[in-house]
């Protein structure tokens, strides 16, 4: 309870209720999807895909997206300079992680627009 106005309390003086939320936070382990972690640990989704369909594997498919990871890896690395940093707390590592995930993510974002704005107007590569 808390007074409605401030100042000294008299004998007029009117309190409100006032609630505050609380959260909790319950903590368990699903003892099922860790065994399931556990059984595909080192599999690429392909692979299940594969154990999963296995008429539908096409050998061509299995490689199609790795250039990808390995181009933002490089850039991460290489155009950001992102190089061993001493911080002293979790919260400035998470911060650090978090802003060279968002200029990556810029990044993606800029060349998505280029390539799309290239084969609007049928332009096949860029004079530097």
């Amino acid at each position: 309870m808390c007074q409605e106005k401030r100042g000294r309390p008299g004998k007029d003086t009117r309190y409100v209720k006032t609630t505050k939320i609380r959260y909790a936070l319950n903590i368990g382990v699903d003892a099922d999807q860790v065994r399931h972690d556990a059984a595909s640990d080192g599999c690429s989704a392909d692979q299940q895909r594969r154990r999963r369909h296995p008429h539908r594997h096409r050998a061509p498919d299995r490689h199609r997206y790795q250039p990808n990871p390995e181009k933002r890896h490089h850039q991460l690395k290489s155009v950001q300079d992102a190089a061993p940093v001493t911080l002293k707390s979790p919260a400035r590592i998470a911060a650090l992680l978090a802003c060279h995930f968002i200029a990556l993510l810029c990044c993606c974002l800029i060349e998505r627009e280029l390539r799309a704005a290239m084969t609007r107007e049928n332009i096949t590569d860029l004079p530097l």
